[in-house]
């Protein structure tokens, strides 16, 4: 069983996720990068979950066909999802559903 995550691991795991979305897809998030730098991870997760609308690195990330470089999919991962209320994680499960047409939440 994975342990428990941090809100600084969750800093580290958005740091990181730049860097592999952008190996991975080609797509850069800058904007997101400067977001988690500047406000921290757990921050900028929230923000972008309370959004009305998906992001565009989401959509990107999407259309790469690689939602598990998704911050909402990082939200529902066993290691940080307890640092997400069950709304947001709701939140996070219904985005990727909508692209996907699968549940990625588990045990929630």
């Amino acid at each position: 069983m994975a342990s428990l995550a941090t809100e600084k691991d969750l800093h580290r795991e958005l740091l990181s996720l730049y860097t592999r979305t952008g190996v991975a897809t080609g797509y850069w998030a800058h904007y997101f990068l400067r977001e988690v730098r500047k406000d921290g991870g757990l921050a900028v997760a929230k923000k972008l979950l309370r959004s009305n609308r998906v992001s565009t690195g989401f959509d990107r990330l999407i259309a790469a066909r690689r939602a598990d470089l998704s911050m909402e999919s990082i939200a529902l991962s066993p290691r940080f999802k307890h640092l997400f209320s069950a709304e947001e994680r709701a939140v996070a499960a219904k985005r990727i559903e909508a692209t996907l047409g699968v549940s990625n939440e588990s045990g929630s």
